[in-house]
Protein backbone atom coordinates (compact mmCIF):
# COMPACT_ATOMS: atom_id res chain seq x y z
CA UNK A 1 0.00 0.00 0.00
CA UNK A 2 1.66 3.54 -0.72
CA UNK A 3 0.62 6.44 1.22
CA UNK A 4 -0.42 8.41 -1.88
CA UNK A 5 -3.06 5.87 -2.74
CA UNK A 6 -4.31 5.83 1.26
CA UNK A 7 -4.20 9.79 1.07
CA UNK A 8 -6.11 9.58 -2.08
CA UNK A 9 -8.99 7.13 -0.38
CA UNK A 10 -9.31 9.42 2.87
CA UNK A 11 -9.79 12.24 0.16
CA UNK A 12 -12.59 10.66 -1.83
CA UNK A 13 -13.93 7.50 0.27
CA UNK A 14 -15.96 7.73 3.40
CA UNK A 15 -13.07 6.00 5.49
CA UNK A 16 -15.08 5.97 8.68
CA UNK A 17 -17.74 3.84 7.27
CA UNK A 18 -15.44 2.13 4.31
CA UNK A 19 -12.20 1.43 6.13
CA UNK A 20 -10.22 0.46 2.64
CA UNK A 21 -6.91 1.30 3.80
CA UNK A 22 -7.30 -0.93 6.74
CA UNK A 23 -8.01 -4.66 5.51
CA UNK A 24 -6.59 -6.62 8.23
CA UNK A 25 -9.16 -4.38 10.76
CA UNK A 26 -12.42 -6.10 12.07
CA UNK A 27 -14.39 -3.47 10.59
CA UNK A 28 -13.05 -3.98 7.02
CA UNK A 29 -13.80 -7.78 7.72
CA UNK A 30 -17.36 -6.87 8.85
CA UNK A 31 -17.38 -4.83 5.97
CA UNK A 32 -16.62 -7.48 3.04
CA UNK A 33 -18.67 -10.22 4.77
CA UNK A 34 -22.07 -7.64 4.91
CA UNK A 35 -21.45 -7.21 1.02
CA UNK A 36 -20.73 -10.82 -0.15
CA UNK A 37 -23.75 -11.73 1.64
CA UNK A 38 -25.71 -8.96 0.03
CA UNK A 39 -24.12 -10.21 -3.29
CA UNK A 40 -25.26 -13.78 -2.32
CA UNK A 41 -28.71 -13.03 -1.23
CA UNK A 42 -29.67 -10.74 -3.60
CA UNK A 43 -26.72 -10.12 -6.16
CA UNK A 44 -26.05 -6.51 -5.71
CA UNK A 45 -25.16 -4.40 -2.88
CA UNK A 46 -25.53 -0.44 -2.49
CA UNK A 47 -21.86 1.50 -0.82
CA UNK A 48 -24.04 4.26 0.55
CA UNK A 49 -21.93 7.07 1.00
CA UNK A 50 -19.29 5.61 -0.18
CA UNK A 51 -17.76 8.66 -1.82
CA UNK A 52 -17.06 11.48 0.38
CA UNK A 53 -20.21 14.13 0.51
CA UNK A 54 -17.96 17.37 -0.85
CA UNK A 55 -16.50 14.88 -3.57
CA UNK A 56 -19.41 13.46 -5.00
CA UNK A 57 -19.82 17.04 -7.08
CA UNK A 58 -16.78 17.05 -8.19
CA UNK A 59 -17.11 13.24 -9.22
CA UNK A 60 -20.56 13.88 -11.15
CA UNK A 61 -18.70 16.83 -12.98
CA UNK A 62 -15.97 14.95 -14.11
CA UNK A 63 -18.13 12.21 -15.15
CA UNK A 64 -20.56 14.50 -17.13
CA UNK A 65 -17.40 16.26 -18.70
CA UNK A 66 -16.33 13.05 -20.32
CA UNK A 67 -20.00 11.42 -21.14
CA UNK A 68 -19.56 12.52 -24.74
CA UNK A 69 -16.41 10.58 -25.34
CA UNK A 70 -18.57 7.24 -24.55
CA UNK A 71 -19.02 4.56 -26.63
CA UNK A 72 -23.04 3.93 -27.00
CA UNK A 73 -24.75 0.11 -27.82
CA UNK A 74 -28.18 -0.80 -27.54
CA UNK A 75 -29.28 -3.83 -28.32
CA UNK A 76 -31.96 -6.61 -28.14
CA UNK A 77 -31.97 -8.86 -25.18
CA UNK A 78 -34.57 -10.74 -22.82
CA UNK A 79 -34.43 -11.95 -19.14
CA UNK A 80 -32.86 -15.03 -20.03
CA UNK A 81 -29.76 -13.36 -21.56
CA UNK A 82 -29.89 -16.16 -24.39
CA UNK A 83 -30.15 -15.55 -28.23
CA UNK A 84 -33.49 -13.73 -29.08
CA UNK A 85 -33.76 -16.04 -31.81
CA UNK A 86 -33.14 -19.45 -29.81
CA UNK A 87 -36.33 -21.39 -30.61
CA UNK A 88 -38.36 -21.51 -27.64
CA UNK A 89 -42.24 -22.67 -27.30
CA UNK A 90 -44.95 -20.45 -28.58
CA UNK A 91 -45.34 -18.68 -24.64
CA UNK A 92 -42.31 -18.83 -23.51
CA UNK A 93 -41.17 -15.84 -21.20
CA UNK A 94 -37.84 -15.56 -22.96
CA UNK A 95 -39.77 -14.53 -26.19
CA UNK A 96 -40.31 -11.27 -24.54
CA UNK A 97 -37.46 -8.69 -25.62
CA UNK A 98 -36.56 -5.32 -24.49
CA UNK A 99 -33.98 -2.81 -25.56
CA UNK A 100 -30.72 -2.48 -22.93
CA UNK A 101 -29.07 0.08 -23.46
CA UNK A 102 -25.00 0.14 -22.33
CA UNK A 103 -22.35 3.54 -22.39
CA UNK A 104 -18.74 3.41 -21.11
CA UNK A 105 -15.81 5.90 -21.87
CA UNK A 106 -12.63 3.71 -23.21
CA UNK A 107 -10.15 4.01 -20.80
CA UNK A 108 -7.28 5.85 -22.58
CA UNK A 109 -10.08 8.51 -22.62
CA UNK A 110 -10.11 9.18 -19.04
CA UNK A 111 -7.47 11.67 -18.02
CA UNK A 112 -5.43 10.21 -14.74
CA UNK A 113 -6.48 13.05 -12.95
CA UNK A 114 -9.99 12.09 -12.69
CA UNK A 115 -10.93 10.78 -9.97
CA UNK A 116 -12.71 7.29 -11.18
CA UNK A 117 -9.33 6.93 -12.55
CA UNK A 118 -7.55 7.35 -9.16
CA UNK A 119 -10.27 4.84 -7.93
CA UNK A 120 -9.80 2.34 -10.61
CA UNK A 121 -5.48 2.58 -10.20
CA UNK A 122 -6.09 2.09 -6.23
CA UNK A 123 -4.53 -0.85 -4.93
CA UNK A 124 -6.83 -0.66 -2.00
CA UNK A 125 -9.56 -0.15 -3.88
CA UNK A 126 -8.76 -2.84 -5.91
CA UNK A 127 -8.47 -5.60 -3.16
CA UNK A 128 -11.47 -4.23 -1.82
CA UNK A 129 -13.94 -5.30 -4.84
CA UNK A 130 -12.05 -8.32 -5.33
CA UNK A 131 -12.58 -9.33 -1.55
CA UNK A 132 -15.50 -8.54 -1.53
CA UNK A 133 -16.37 -10.94 -5.31
CA UNK A 134 -13.86 -13.40 -3.05
CA UNK A 135 -11.46 -13.14 -5.62
CA UNK A 136 -7.73 -13.59 -4.94
CA UNK A 137 -6.51 -10.06 -7.04
CA UNK A 138 -8.35 -7.73 -10.19
CA UNK A 139 -7.01 -7.45 -13.50
CA UNK A 140 -7.34 -4.60 -15.08
CA UNK A 141 -8.09 -4.57 -18.66
CA UNK A 142 -6.27 -2.95 -21.49
CA UNK A 143 -8.25 -0.95 -24.12
CA UNK A 144 -9.23 -3.87 -26.78
CA UNK A 145 -12.00 -2.02 -27.89
CA UNK A 146 -9.97 0.82 -29.02
CA UNK A 147 -7.49 -1.38 -30.50
CA UNK A 148 -10.84 -3.53 -32.22
CA UNK A 149 -12.09 -0.23 -33.54
CA UNK A 150 -9.24 1.18 -34.69
CA UNK A 151 -8.24 4.10 -32.29
CA UNK A 152 -5.64 2.54 -31.24
CA UNK A 153 -2.26 1.18 -32.66
CA UNK A 154 -0.37 -0.78 -29.42
CA UNK A 155 -1.38 -0.88 -25.92
CA UNK A 156 -1.12 2.20 -24.25
CA UNK A 157 -1.52 4.37 -27.30
CA UNK A 158 -4.12 6.53 -28.89
CA UNK A 159 -4.93 9.34 -30.17
CA UNK A 160 -5.61 12.35 -28.27
CA UNK A 161 -9.68 12.82 -27.64
CA UNK A 162 -9.33 16.61 -28.13
CA UNK A 163 -8.11 15.42 -31.82
CA UNK A 164 -9.81 12.83 -32.75
CA UNK A 165 -13.60 11.53 -32.52
CA UNK A 166 -14.38 8.90 -30.56
CA UNK A 167 -15.34 5.66 -31.51
CA UNK A 168 -19.50 5.50 -31.79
Amino acid sequence: MSASDARMLERVVDTERYPLAEPESAEWQRMVSRVRQELADIGCCVLADFIQPAMREVLRAEGAAIAPLAYYDVEIVNAYNIAVDQPLPENHPGRLTMSRGNAFVPRDYIDRDLIIHELYVSELFQHFVASCFALPKLVRRGGELRRRRGGADRAGYAPDPSTSAPPR
